[in-house]
């Protein structure tokens, strides 16, 4: 009996010997390994790898064993060989969604986003309500210059999934390329709205507003970008998930993770995190995005451990420092905050919120000057702080200076969302300590409005009786 081997990089790789894949060739071929490059396989997948090789030899019609082999080459990022997996598969099994859709995912990572189109067509042939196929071939789609299709097919995914930030993203590109400016900036608020911290949709904004000329709108969409530049919406893909988990990648588990906590799925964001340190201990990050993650849960002693496991691996996190920090303050121990707030700046001095926190404290402590200094320097690191401007405006009122508040207020102002009732009202009262009638008569009455189609009858009645005192007052 013919027997054949091969040898690379230290790692025995069985092939099926040709006579073995005869069975019917109408097949496609199973991907010779003999051929990948084991250089740039994970460790953690090489044993994995040569397994399932093992086992598709020994039955190459099996459905589950060819499609096995493929998801841990595509985890491994070896597009080409687990596309003929998939094909393979396909053949095998012809009423199943998963394999066409992994072809597609495979096919489009690799740059083939035609064949990855028509693959992702099949898949929706047999399960057409799976939101993150339809995502996927509107934007190759896109890519592929058919614009008609892509954008068909995004307003029929907004219209049966409205909770989908990423098709509101993806209508609106569609339409900024057509000129559909005011269509596209509709929709991508939309997205924004759906995913606060959706980095990419914010930068469509604002290269929307800069070519509208609305240069104020498009520096605060820029700005919140470059913050946000690395969040984004994920869909819940449950398909995808099961090629993910096979990566044995700590980083690509903090990365996923990351991505969670940015939406909100704390709980599975913590598992990525305890998983991604399972597989490499001295993750500092791992720690500090628990931190982070346990804070918000506000579970503090659990999110304590897991600050001083982060600073013993690297004392120089300043974002850990600086959650360390609000998690004291939440404790009610403000002088041990600031001096976290302090250590975050000592790493990273252009961090504005560890300023305006720091500031905070100060204003609370008196100490006026210290604090104001901080405020305006998370200013100057970050113009359209809100809670800086807004911060800085009370203690200039608390001064006596309202003339030099009110622009703070202003910019706090420029944003309209439940706290722009409160601002505009005091706003309004910071007119009327300077003496101008009109404009805190008028500041207040928009306040009131806000107020009112927002619920906040309690700051309504507020605002009512500044306006009863107003009456008679000379204009």
């Amino acid at each position: 009996m013919l027997q054949c081997f091969v040898f690379s990089f230290g790692f025995v790789v069985l092939l099926l010997c040709e006579h073995s894949f005869a069975a019917d060739r109408s097949l496609p071929p199973i991907p010779d390994l003999s051929k990948l490059n084991w250089a740039s396989v994970r460790s953690g997948s090489r044993d994995r790898l040569q397994q399932a090789f093992k086992e598709v030899s020994a039955n190459p019609q099996g459905i589950e064993e060819i499609g096995k082999l493929g998801m841990l080459l595509h985890a491994s990022e070896q597009y080409e060989m687990a596309a003929a997996c998939y094909s393979r598969a396909r053949k095998l099994d012809r009423d199943s969604f998963r394999w066409p859709y992994y072809l597609g995912l495979a096919e489009a990572a690799n740059g083939k986003k035609l064949q990855a189109a028509a693959s992702f067509k099949e898949a929706l042939q047999v399960n057409s309500n799976y939101l993150p196929a339809r995502l996927k071939l509107a934007e190759v789609l896109m890519e592929i210059g058919d614009r008609e299709a892509s954008q068909t097919l995004f307003q029929k995914t907004v219209e049966q999934h409205p909770d989908s930030a990423l098709a509101y993203y993806g209508l609106g590109r569609i339409q900024a390329a057509k000129g559909q400016l005011s269509q596209a900036i509709q929709n991508l608020k939309e997205a924004c709205d759906l995913f606060p911290n959706f980095g990419v949709a914010h930068y469509a904004l604002g290269m929307l507003y800069r070519d509208l000329g609305e240069l104020q709108k498009a520096q605060e969409e820029m700005a919140l970008f470059q913050r946000l530049k690395n969040e984004q919406p994920l869909p819940k893909d449950v398909l995808f998930e099961a090629i993910r988990v096979l990566r044995s990648d700590p980083n690509d588990r903090l990365s996923q993770g990351s991505s969670l906590l940015a939406q909100g799925r704390i709980v599975e964001a913590i598992s990525e995190f305890s998983k991604a340190l399972e597989e490499d201990p001295s993750l500092a990050q791992a720690h500090g995005n628990l931190l982070s993650a346990y804070l918000t849960l506000g579970e503090l002693a659990r999110a304590e451990e897991h600050y001083y496991a982060a600073v013993k691996l690297d004392p120089n996190m300043y974002e850990t420092h600086f959650n360390f920090g609000l998690l004291l303050s939440q404790q009610g121990k403000n002088r041990q905050a600031a001096e976290a707030f302090r250590r975050a700046l000592e790493i990273n001095p252009f961090y504005a919120e560890a300023h305006n926190n720091l500031a905070f404290i100060l204003a609370n402590e008196q100490k006026l000057d210290e604090a104001i200094n901080h405020f305006m320097l998370a200013i100057k690191n970050r113009p359209n702080f809100r809670d800086a401007h807004f911060n800085l405006g009370q203690i200039l009122v608390t001064q006596g200076k309202p003339k030099a508040a009110i622009p703070h207020f202003v910019e706090a102002a420029s944003l309209h969302d439940e706290q722009t009732p409160l601002i505009l009202f005091t706003l309004a009262q910071a007119y009327l300590q300077l003496g101008e009638i009109q404009k805190s008569v008028d500041c207040a009455q928009r306040a009131r409005q806000a107020a009112r189609s927002l619920s906040q009858q309690s700051l309504l009645a507020d605002i009512d009786n500044f306006l009863n005192r107003q009456q008679g007052v000379p204009r």
